[in-house]
């Protein structure tokens, strides 16, 4: 994922994490590994613009819930 973005010079990218148990409140864990890519991203010069933790048609977007200071507006 890191290194496709790197070659193809991507500014912003939002992740997206399928729960297969079909919880889509954010588990410590989530929180952990998002704050990790988040880190990573940053060295790599990439706005981490949303993490979302999905399952069928509900979701949790981090942006949304203000995890990690994600700001909507960085969207665009």
């Amino acid at each position: 994922m890191f290194q496709t973005a790197v070659i193809n010079n991507t500014t912003k990218i939002a992740i997206a994490h399928n729960n297969p148990s079909g919880n889509v409140k954010p588990s410590e864990n989530d929180i952990y590994f998002g704050q990790q890519v988040k880190k990573a991203l940053t060295i790599c010069g990439i706005d981490l613009i949303d993490f979302f933790v999905i399952y069928s048609d509900d979701y949790t977007s981090f942006a949304e819930k203000n995890y990690f200071n994600l700001n909507l507006r960085s969207r665009i």
